[in-house]
């Protein structure tokens, strides 16, 4: 009877074990098909775009440290942080839209024949440095989060033609072809987001090895539980691909399970993301073997080493990012959008995710095509040749999902100049004694007046700096062409 039973649980345990990858199959199907939905403009639900890159408690864990922002985007990633904190790589194997796409190009290169890459756990010295960079107020590569990376590749659907779309591209397709050229590279070893899912699950099976949280039963599954992801990914029909492919000429045995994670897994599993193979007698191809003990723990010399190179990771990237704004501050700033943080702080905090420059209704936000220094590629800027930016209208605001933008009301926004309006005299047409009171009559805030100057003996138009808040509709007015004769400069810094 005893048999029996066990063998039906047995035969319930492989079927489930089966099922499960068909079902995270359909999740994450749906799930890309749910980010795409939100990220195509336009979109009704436009404030809805700043769901997808605010699942990242990358991007959450800077925007808090970074501007000391919590809005509710930032709680969207703080709950995503806590659910990989107890399932390590959770949002890897279950949501990412990226590591769908990621998956699919890394299938297509292995059936080329192409063979995982060696390389060091890059991602981890990318997390680290960024949140090092963001207690100085400019996480210097907090943009290689992976879902600003996707949500940013659909900026090109706004305006094709521009060559400086284009380049929203590059971020995303620069990671399918390396997942295709080195399989599993980008989400084993580069991906700054799973590495800190990795932190995050070091740090949750470290507070589970609490004595006060551990009994007899808690103790013997935690003892079993590796300190990597990778057992969690063995089940994947991308990882059944690879080991049949490995197990071709790099005598991989064949009950070895393969991981497209970083680390290491049960029962000798092959770390195929980071280049090393393991055997199911428990040794390492490389010199991940020291790191652990008999027990599969990590040996004490070896967690204080990485204890080191991350606390270094974070010193440099603060050291970075306090050089980086002293450099950057030199460059003249562009217009930015209404309620952007100080220069400095701006072009380190936008993740270039392009939520703002897709719900712009008039569509005067574009990407910056490095005009304004290489720092800033990509950040958005304004751009009054067709249109202003609307006094009703904070849309740019509501859907930044780092803090760049600070979030206005309607009835914040004038305090939040953009920049103040400028008159070139040489250029105007009042000089030439011609009628014209474009720029006045565009003003929606009444900052423009026409006094007469005893000294040009002229009518000039004059800035009210206390109401102008550089809106742009004087300079979209102003006839004179190609220079506009009024236009906007920077001026403020939030």
């Amino acid at each position: 009877m005893n048999n029996s039973a066990t063998a039906s649980d047995v035969a319930v345990g492989v079927t489930a074990s089966r099922q499960r990858p068909a079902i995270r199959s359909v999740v994450r199907t749906l799930v890309l098909a749910l980010t795409v939905l939100l990220l195509i403009p336009p979109s009704a639900a436009w404030a809805l775009a700043v769901i997808v890159p605010s699942l990242s408690p990358f991007v959450a864990l800077t925007a808090v440290v970074g501007v000391h922002a919590v809005s509710w985007t930032v709680w969207v990633g703080v709950a995503v942080g806590g659910i990989v904190t107890v399932r390590r790589r959770w949002f890897c194997r279950w949501i990412c839209p990226v590591g769908l796409l990621a998956d699919a190009a890394t299938r297509a290169g292995l059936r080329c024949g192409r063979h995982a890459g060696r390389l060091p756990p890059v991602g981890q010295w990318i997390f680290w440095s960024t949140v090092g960079g963001a207690c100085v107020g400019y996480p210097v590569l907090v943009w290689l989060d992976p879902l600003a990376l996707f949500s940013g590749s659909f900026t090109i659907l706004i305006n094709p033609a521009s060559g400086t779309a284009w380049w929203s591209l590059v971020g995303l397709a620069t990671v399918l072809i390396a997942s295709a050229v080195w399989p599993g590279l980008w989400c084993g070893r580069l991906c700054p987001l799973g590495a800190m899912q990795d932190s995050l699950g070091s740090i949750g099976q470290a507070i589970r090895r609490l004595p006060i949280l551990r009994s007899k039963r808690r103790e013997t599954s935690i003892d079993n539980e590796p300190d990597d992801p990778s057992s969690y990914e063995n089940a994947t029909s991308t990882g059944a691909l690879v080991s049949s492919r490995l197990r071709t000429g790099h005598g991989v045995a064949a009950t070895e399970p393969v991981s497209f994670q970083s680390g290491h897994g049960r029962n000798g599993a092959v770390d195929v993301r980071a280049g090393s193979h393991r055997s199911s007698g428990g040794s390492l191809g490389s010199s991940n073997a020291s790191l652990h003990s008999d027990r599969g723990r990590p040996n004490q010399g070896s967690r204080l080493a990485v204890s080191r190179r991350f606390l270094l990771a974070t010193l440099l990237g603060g050291v970075w990012a306090s050089a980086a704004r002293v450099l950057h501050g030199k460059v003249p700033p562009p217009l930015r959008p209404p309620g952007a943080r100080d220069e400095t702080r701006f072009v380190g905090l936008c993740v270039r995710c392009g939520n703002c420059v897709r719900v712009c209704p008039v569509r005067i936000i574009r990407p910056d095509g490095a005009e304004h220094g290489l720092a800033g590629l990509l950040a958005p800027i304004l751009d009054f040749r067709e249109d202003y930016c609307r006094e009703d209208c904070t849309r740019c605001t509501q859907v930044c999902p780092s803090g760049a933008l600070a979030r206005l009301t309607l009835e914040e926004k004038p305090a939040a100049a953009i920049g103040l309006a400028h008159v070139d005299m040489d250029l105007c047409l009042l000089r030439d004694e011609r009628e014209c009171s474009a720029c006045r009559n565009s003003c929606p805030y009444d900052a423009i007046a026409y006094v007469w100057s005893d000294v040009d003996y002229m009518t000039t138009p004059q800035i009210d700096p206390e109401k102008c808040p550089g809106c742009g509709a004087c300079e979209q007015a102003c006839p004179t062409h190609p220079t506009k004769a009024i236009a906007v400069r920077p001026r403020r810094v939030l």
